[in-house]
C-alpha cells in the first residue's frame, strides 16, 4: 500500500481525517509516515508487528509508565487494517 492508501484506510476506519505530511527515511519497517491531524498537530504512523490486541496492550502499558514520568511514545490511535496494525 502507498502512504496515501494507508492513511485513507486509517481515516475510513476511524474518521480521524489525517493528512500525509511525508515519510521518515529510516526505520525497521521502511520508515514511518508523518501525518497532520485536522487540528494541525503532527503525529507519526508506524506499523506494529503483531495483533491489534497486543498493540492496544502495549499502548496501555506505555500510557501507564508515561503518566509516571518515563519518556516513552504516546499511542494516540491503534487501528487494525486487516493486513497491518
Amino acid at each position: 500500500m502507498t502512504d496515501k492508501e494507508i492513511i485513507d484506510a486509517i481515516n475510513a476506519a476511524t474518521g480521524a481525517a489525517l493528512r500525509v505530511g511525508g515519510r521518515a527515511e529510516n526505520g525497521k519497517l521502511g520508515g514511518a509516515i508523518y501525518v497532520e491531524w485536522p487540528t494541525g498537530n503532527q503525529s507519526v504512523v508506524t506499523r506494529f508487528r503483531g495483533r491489534a490486541d497486543d498493540a492496544r496492550r502495549t499502548a496501555d502499558v506505555l500510557a501507564y509508565v508515561r503518566a509516571r514520568g518515563v519518556p516513552v511514545p504516546r499511542h494516540q490511535l491503534v487501528v487494525d487494517l486487516g493486513e497491518a496494525v
